[in-house]
């Protein structure tokens, strides 16, 4: 944040501003009060969520309105909320963010309130306290004059002290004396040789009460101190002064250590470094070498977003430290360093008896061809020979690959390349080419370093190439292009987008001087890389990017054949998977299930034992082909992605491969949250916690893009979270894609911008703070934001989800014309062959709110979409129990439709959509004959599928004589025996269709498992059934039973009628079905073989008169 942030914001004159000042001011009272179990973060955690009103305005409003009413209140009420204030401005003091000098002034407008209640008669403690506080307040006051806000601590330090006395508080004293002793150090007026002197005299008095045995943390700190204090010292001999002050910064880091006190312990190693830098006595590059290491030390600390001022300062000082060496040829640690990762290369890559016959005089053409071959720059680590040794001794010496360590590489290279001969220069170029190469390929370490080792390795060979002509060279240079092109492609530094640009730059330059007569290889390697390029490009249209990675990816194929190079051609065949589980042209479903097979071709040569992190990788984007899949159930695709993910994650370990093993995990955690299967808020928890592993890997310093993806999901979970508060959960919600946003821009990451707006918009729609229609408000807004990203052109998957929710939030708004509209708008990308369930759930939600204000024409449109959506569905699930499950949950969009119509008076429609709805008519329907016109199906099977029509027709038509011969007039039915043999001659003659077409099903299924899974339901044929009515005398009754009412639609030969029998819904139905047809024929377990035969003749005799009510209430009006 900014200095000046906040200033002179909402003064004390503005009412809303007062107001909103006294809620905050009141909501951070309480939490300070309440909070006992780790206050502090609670505290900063409220400070950061509300950093917006830390102004100007909230001190004037502080110190005014503390001095107006902490006089009024009882002395108990203003003792606790004296108290309150007091931890608040301490709290408030020590907040790492934030405008430091307005925190700083809140904490001692808040220490100087506090001062009027606790008086020092009364509570001498509590006033001393306040004494000692303010007193470091005052000597970090950025505001006033310095040397006056020093001056003053002196005085309040003094006063405090005439309170904490060594005999009564030894610990405050400790503290206060402490606290004097860091205000000397700093002093500016007076003798400042005295004032050193004084300020260690503070120090060593210290050590009479914090030793380090009892108090360790503290003995560390006074340690750093005299450090500093000796470090200043002008008396005294200026070399011993220098040892002392080494010896104390030595003892302060035994306790001062990078695991546990990171920021203490890089303060120390700066101070360190300032004090090697001008050392007197040992050897001066000695010296100035462990100054350096010390301000790298830091360094590793300091990180510039976090702490911008130490890393400010410790930058400035080791760039002077660097100064101090007279050129880099005498630097001798870090130039061994290089020569001794030239020699490793040396012995293990290029001396290896594969490869013996390369001599320096081999050109880097040849090199490069050996070296890709045996993988390609891109592959695996490990499986070039000599690349293990060679790694085993980069990860004995991690700790020396850093952002000085590039600098060093370029300036070496560059100074050696300019003045050796050219057999010596020869042989430095190859060398830093393959460094450069297994560099950037390596997986340890900090991989956005490693990676801008390589940039650096091959822009120095570029340029080294530019100007040479032969054809070999010229080649050379194209690989190096190629390589420097797939290392802007995964660059962690710098701008995203412009680093893809820059990789599809360097491509397509390479691309011009290769060509695939002159070199198929590098032509078709090139090919390979720009597609990933254009694969996870920013800018430009994203379809339109994915079109063109196919096209280089096929094209690479034309060279990389299995055969050729299996390697490579399985790499291929992943990355047109991957392309094509993304691609947003053609139909979605074919797109996937073609990325299931490049994925499967892929792996029968990467094998989990001879290419793992291949297999591994193949695995991961199975699991996220599947948890987008089409076709299928969605539950049992998620439960494979899992399966996928899970697999994945035996070789992406965390120590092996971070950034896949962070990837991996997140995949992970999204299909929890998205998952149907198992509890729900069991799922939610894995999710959060998974997120909360991932942001431990995928740390916004070393992996920024990832971090705010991994904060984007965060979001997600809490957003849908069961456990827990809502609005808590809503608000950590909020602030997971606040933090997301740090990263992603509307410039930069357009899309993931967007899809944090999408998010916002989601959360506000439903957020329980603020006012309602404010925050409806705010949705919308966020979501029109989105809309300038997603567009129906770019992103019609997006589009659609954010018409999805305006639509929504339109609703709340009572805006039903609108809302309306957005859902059709939805519905024109989620089609039921595409987007299966969205399609589904827009459908439904489209016809369930124009049902509810009478629009009938979009009732029936919702819901007949819907309907296809879920019937498609249903289609490609194999389990029936799943089936089964769906169509429970979805039969009141069948009731619904039905009573659409029948307002409409479309009865015809009504009446297929009631038959399509009887469950038993989905699991019959399954033959098609439009199916054997899809594609290219052997004969057999056409003759499988003929046999398997030819029985659903009788299955058909038994179905529909039963119906006919069921609704006859009174006249033509016989005795109830006649009706009972009937039956079960008509039971025995469709358990026997039945039997044979399950049959025919396996054999097609064998034949052909996915035509089999693709037989697909069709609506029942009204026209056909009216054709099966052979007197005008006759009708085939339906009835249709929903929760309210009972419908019979009565199929005569030329029209169709209805009785709605009102109040006479399902339930009620079947209640009254049981209690006098079922009920009676169940049998009792204790009853006797002759009460058996009783109660069945009994309930034989009362069938003619159940059937004569059934008759009288239904059938007999309509004969």
């Amino acid at each position: 944040m900014a200095k000046g942030f906040g200033k002179n914001q909402n003064k004390t004159g503005n009412k809303k501003g007062q107001k909103a000042y006294r809620a905050f001011l009141d909501e951070i009272l309480l939490a300070t009060a309440n909070s006992r179990k780790n206050p502090q973060l609670i505290f900063w955690r409220l400070i950061e969520e509300n950093s917006h009103k830390l102004n100007d305005g909230f001190v004037e409003f502080l110190q005014h309105w503390l001095k107006l009413n902490l006089g009024k209140e009882s002395l108990k009420i203003a003792g606790l909320r004296a108290k309150s204030i007091l931890d608040f401005s301490v709290y408030i003091a020590e907040f790492p963010r934030g405008d430091q000098e307005i925190n700083i002034e809140i904490a001692i407008a808040g220490i100087e309130a506090a001062i009027t209640f606790f008086k020092r008669g009364l509570f001498p403690e509590e006033w001393g306290l306040s004494q000692k506080n303010i007193a470091s307040f005052y000597r970090r006051r950025i505001r006033g004059d310095r040397s006056e806000n020093l001056e003053k601590a002196i005085a309040i330090c003094q006063k405090a002290l005439q309170v904490f006395t060594l005999e009564t508080f030894p610990k405050e004293w400790a503290i206060t004396q402490n606290t004097l002793g860091l205000i000397y150090s700093d002093r500016i007026r007076g003798d400042i040789a005295e004032n050193q002197e004084i300020a260690i005299s503070c120090y060593k008095a210290v050590l009479e009460v914090f030793n380090r045995e009892t108090s360790a943390i503290e003995w560390g700190l006074l340690q750093h101190n005299l450090g500093l204090a000796y470090n200043r010292r002008i008396k005294g001999d200026l070399r011993e002064n220098q040892e002392t002050s080494i010896a104390y910064y030595e003892a302060a880091l035994e306790i001062r250590t990078r695991e546990e006190f990171p920021e203490k312990w890089a303060q120390t190693q700066t101070e360190l470094g300032f004090v090697y830098s001008g050392r007197l006595l040992g050897n001066p590059r000695e010296n100035i070498d462990r100054a350096i290491a010390y301000y790298q030390a830091a360094l590793e600390i300091y990180i510039p977003t976090i702490f911008s001022i130490g890393f400010s300062f410790v930058e400035t000082h080791l760039l002077a430290a660097y100064k101090f060496r007279d050129d880099l040829e005498k630097s001798g640690k870090e130039i061994a360093f290089i020569i001794q990762i030239f020699q490793a290369i040396h012995k293990h890559i290029l001396l290896p008896e594969s490869q013996k016959n390369l001599t320096r005089t081999n050109t880097m053409s040849e090199v490069d061809e050996l070296l890709i071959k045996s993988g390609n720059s891109n592959s695996a680590m490990g499986n070039f020979a000599g690349e293990k040794a060679f790694y085993a001794f980069i990860s004995a010496n991690l700790e020396k690959f850093d952002n000085n360590f590039i600098q060093l590489f370029r300036n070496w290279a560059t100074v050696k390349l300019s003045t050796v001969d050219w057999d010596e220069a020869k042989y430095i170029e190859i060398s830093i080419f393959l460094f450069s190469v297994l560099i950037q390929k390596f997986s340890q370490g900090n991989i956005a370093i490693n990676l801008e080792i390589a940039i650096t390795g091959h822009e120095i060979i570029s340029s080294v190439f530019s100007d040479r002509e032969n054809m070999a060279d010229k080649l050379m240079k194209v690989q190096v292009l190629n390589n420097l092109s797939f290392a802007y492609r995964e660059r962690i530094y710098g701008n995203k987008a412009e680093n893809l640009e820059k990789a599809i730059s360097l491509g397509e330059t390479a691309l011009k001087i290769v060509t695939r007569h002159n070199d198929a290889f590098l032509w078709a390697n090139l090919q390979n890389n720009l597609g990933g390029a254009y694969s996870y490009r920013i800018r430009g249209e994203k379809a339109e990017n994915l079109e063109e990675a196919i096209q280089h990816f096929t094209a690479a194929l034309e060279v990389f054949t299995r055969e050729y190079n299996p390697f490579l051609w399985a790499a291929l065949k992943h990355n047109l998977g991957d392309a094509y589980g993304h691609r947003m042209k053609g139909g979605r479903l074919e797109n996937m299930e073609l990325a299931i097979k490049y994925i499967q071709a892929s792996l029968e040569v990467y094998t989990q034992e001879k290419f793992p992190k291949e297999w591994a990788n193949n695995q991961n984007t199975l699991g996220f082909i599947y948890s987008e899949r089409v076709r299928g159930d969605r539950l049992e695709n998620l439960e494979k992605t899992i399966e996928y993910y899970q697999r994945a994650l035996q070789v992406f370990t965390a120590d092996n491969y971070p950034e896949f093993y962070g990837k991996t995990k997140m995949n992970l955690a999204n299909t929890y949250r998205d998952r149907l299967k198992g509890n729900p808020v069991e799922n939610l928890e894995i999710a959060i916690a998974t997120y909360h592993h991932v942001l431990e890997v995928f740390t916004k310093e070393a992996f920024p893009e990832k971090w705010a993806s991994t904060q984007n999901n965060l979001g997600m979970a809490y957003s849908n979270r069961i456990l827990g508060k809502p609005v808590k959960n809503q608000e950590l919600a909020i602030k997971a894609y606040e933090a997301a946003l740090q990263i992603y821009t509307e410039e930069t990451f357009p899309r993931e911008w967007a899809m944090v707006q999408k998010n916002m918009g989601i959360i506000y729609a439903s957020f329980i703070k603020g006012n309602s229609s404010e925050n409806l408000e705010k949705a919308m807004t966020f979501y029109q934001a989105a809309g300038r990203v997603f567009t129906y052109d770019s992103f019609p998957k997006y589009w659609a989800r954010n018409q999805y929710n305006m639509a929504a939030t339109y609703i709340k708004l009572e805006k039903i014309n609108e809302a309306i509209a957005c859902y059709q708008s939805a519905l024109k990308i989620f089609t039921p062959t595409t987007f299966t369930m969205d399609c589904f759930s827009t459908g439904r939600i489209l016809g369930d709110l124009s049902f509810k204000t009478n629009r009938w024409t979009e009732a029936i449109q919702g819901y007949g979409i819907a309907i296809e959506a879920v019937e498609t569905s249903r289609s490609w699930i194999t389990s029936e129990f799943r089936r089964q499950a769906i169509m429970e949950n979805v039969i009141d969009v069948y009731f619904q439709m039905v009573q659409a119509y029948i307002n409409t008076d479309n009865l015809e429609k009504a009446l297929e959509y009631a038959e399509r709805s009887k469950s038993k008519r989905l699991v019959d329907l399954m033959a098609s004959n439009d199916l054997s016109q899809g594609g290219e199906i052997s004969p057999e099977v056409q003759e499988l599928l003929q046999q398997y029509d030819n029985l659903q027709q009788q299955i058909d038509q038994q179905h529909y004589q039963k119906s006919s011969d069921n609704h006859r007039t009174i006249t033509e039915v016989g005795s109830r025996n006649n009706q009972r043999v009937s039956l079960n001659a008509y039971n025995e003659k469709v358990a026997y269709l039945e039997s044979q077409k399950q049959e025919i099903w396996e054999k097609i299924r064998k034949e052909d498992p996915v035509l089999a899974g693709e037989i697909q339901v069709s609506a029942p044929d009204i026209t056909a059934m009216q054709k099966l009515i052979d007197k005008p005398t006759t009708a085939i009754l339906s009835f249709y039973n929903t929760a309210d009412n009972t419908y019979i639609f009565v199929l005569r030969q030329n029209q169709i009628s209805i009785h709605n029998c009102s109040q006479q819904g399902i339930e009620i139905l079947q209640r009254w079905i049981y209690e006098n047809w079922l009920l009676p024929y169940l049998p009792d377990e204790n009853e006797t073989d002759e009460q058996k035969k009783e109660r069945q003749s009994k309930w034989y005799d009362q069938m003619n008169s159940i059937l004569a009510e059934v008759g009288s209430q239904f059938i007999e009006k309509f004969i």
